[in-house]
């Protein structure tokens, strides 16, 4: 909780101080470092909150392995023109290699059990080698 409500705190810029409209500096991490962890505390010692992030931090920590996989394809997709795409391209098949191993103690805890896995695995597969091959080849046009 605390991590959350710190990175919250310093990635909205709130305290941050501003001149007509424009962000001069950034907050001091002190008061914001003091303030999660007020909010941190009281979460921890209030019981239902605590049953209630018991229940949602699985899918939360999913959730969230899925937006820094999908931010870090982002950043690499992005970079056109600078540095080497083929670190990312292996990291992609890694990642379907690893995913394909471990697909069926995955898609129970997910609850995908109504979809075949064989389905899944072709729909992930299909995105990442595309991935793969619009890194390829932009890296490819660069080149000329």
């Amino acid at each position: 909780m605390f991590a959350i409500v710190f990175a919250l705190l310093v990635y909205s810029g709130m305290f941050a101080r501003k001149e007509k409209g424009a962000v001069i500096g950034h907050a001091p991490k002190g008061p914001l470092v003091a303030i999660a962890a007020v909010i941190a505390i009281v979460a921890a010692l209030y019981q239902p909150f605590v049953v209630f992030l018991q229940q949602v931090i699985p899918l939360a920590s999913i959730a969230l392995v899925v937006i820094f996989f999908l931010v870090f394809i982002k950043q690499l997709i992005k970079k056109e023109g600078k540095g080497d795409p083929w670190p990312a391209m292996i990291g992609m098949a890694a990642v379907l290699l690893v995913l394909g191993i471990a697909w069926p103690s995955v898609q129970t805890y997910l609850g995908f059990t109504g979809i075949s896995p064989d389905v899944m695995l072709w729909a992930i597969g299909i995105v990442v080698i595309l991935l793969i091959f619009y890194m390829a080849y932009s890296a490819r046009e660069e080149t000329k």
